[in-house]
């Protein structure tokens, strides 16, 4: 007499939830892990403890469990919070250019050591970064750009291996948080031309809308590197005008009083009878004179930032000079337009700041921080005051920010760096 063939029971419904019986058959079920469909009716609860064995089965699980991150279902308060935590840390290892692979052994270092549930690999937080936290720091970046009124751009080429790099960074002025500069756009170019570069410049400039914004553009055509206070990060064309200013006087004073430095004046006495020293102090005033040549020249190109030297608010806020500053941005705009500031409103605005001032005890940048606050907090609109800060604050004549995009960040190394410019992009 032949043995009667195995069924599934409500048994072993039970104790194996993720298993289906087929239509019309008893003895037939569908493992919706893996899509499998088996037969138990040979041996029952054995066939299905031989099929929890073998590799198609295993892999699915393995699969579902690595991907139980991306669920679709509403996520309990728990597993809110080690998401949270695992964005902390791929936030921040973007943030101080560490390499992914870091984080499979620190992933796995956290899970033992805190939280068991916690488990971030380098697939995962690289995902993080480019799904989650760049699309959220973009977000943001559009809105601050929709709200300012000017901005200014900068760019700065470079190869990576084969490829031309063209990041395109944007600087602009939150009147709560100060001057920012961001990563507008990167990509690579297919060419190092003129022509290509100010196409594709312009044509992310018309894809963010803000060719209307625009106060300033720096390329990386500067000859000179004049390092110190001059390309600080959040030096403005008037900071760069007012140093040249003090470098171009005390040149003047050192050519008029003969002036050496110690050091070529010790050299000097022990060459003095193997050359002519007037000659040499001849040399010296021409050296002098061509210093003082050049800056004159290099000056031209940032006609008009003294006007906004009351901006650094070393001194008492002046209606003359502001006016004049106003009256002036107003002549490089179209009638007519949004940004155009209208100076009778400007002068009652300008009241308002110089009553905080004299609430103060020191004004310098970080003031004007303070004061934009101070009216968000009290619900005061300034808006003409807040269009001629962004104006002066967000023009810049030194490409030193698109030169420490590529010098200052270790991510450029091969050991942290990924070749895939959306991975490098959402990084920065």
């Amino acid at each position: 007499m032949p043995k009667r063939n195995c069924t599934f029971t409500k048994e072993l419904e039970n104790d194996y939830p993720f298993l289906k019986k087929l239509c019309g058959h008893n003895d037939r079920v569908k493992c919706q892990q893996c899509l499998s469909e088996i037969s138990i009716a040979h041996g029952g609860k054995a066939d299905i403890k031989d099929h929890l064995k073998c590799s198609k089965h295993k892999a699915s699980v393995s699969a579902i469990a690595s991907s139980s991150f991306f669920k679709n279902v509403e996520p309990a308060e728990n597993g809110l919070s080690i998401a949270a935590k695992e964005a902390t840390f791929a936030f921040h290892t973007a943030m101080h250019d560490i390499s992914f692979k870091t984080s499979d052994c620190f992933s796995k270092l956290i899970s033992k050591l805190f939280d068991p549930k916690f488990g971030s690999a380098r697939t995962k937080w690289e995902a993080i970064i480019t799904g989650v936290i760049a699309p959220m720091a973009r977000d943001e970046l559009h809105d601050e750009l929709k709200e300012c009124n000017f901005l200014s751009i900068s760019t700065n080429t470079s190869n990576r291996h084969h490829v031309k790099l063209a990041p395109i960074l944007v600087r602009y002025f939150v009147p709560v948080r100060g001057i920012s500069i961001k990563l507008l756009d990167f990509r690579s170019v297919v060419g190092e031309t003129s022509e290509i570069l100010a196409n594709h410049i312009m044509s992310i400039i018309k894809r963010h809308e803000i060719e209307n914004k625009v106060a300033a553009f720096c390329g990386d055509n500067c000859n000179t590197n004049f390092r110190g206070s001059m390309e600080k990060t959040n030096s403005t064309a008037t900071d760069v005008g007012m140093e040249s200013a003090k470098l171009k006087t005390n040149l003047q004073n050192r050519m008029e009083n003969k002036f050496l430095p110690q050091a070529a004046k010790q050299v000097l006495n022990k060459l003095k009878e193997s050359i002519n020293v007037e000659n040499f102090m001849s040399d010296v005033h021409a050296f002098y004179e061509r210093c003082i040549s050049y800056l004159t020249l290099w000056e031209k190109s940032f006609d008009g930032a003294e006007d906004f030297e009351w901006i650094c608010l070393k001194n008492d806020l002046n209606w003359s000079e502001i006016e004049k500053a106003a009256e002036n941005i107003n002549k490089m705009q179209k009638p007519q337009t949004k940004t155009r500031i209208m100076i009778d409103e400007l002068f009652d605005e300008v009241l308002l700041a110089k009553r905080f001032f004299q609430n103060s005890n020191e004004a310098n940048y970080s003031e004007q921080v303070q004061l934009f606050s101070h009216f968000h907090k009290q619900h005061i609109d300034v808006p003409n005051l807040k269009k001629i800060v962004e104006f002066a604050v967000s023009t810049r004549y030194l490409s030193a920010s698109g030169r420490n995009f590529f010098t200052d960040k270790k991510m450029w190394s091969d050991d942290t760096c990924y070749d895939t410019g959306t991975t490098i992009s959402s990084q920065i």
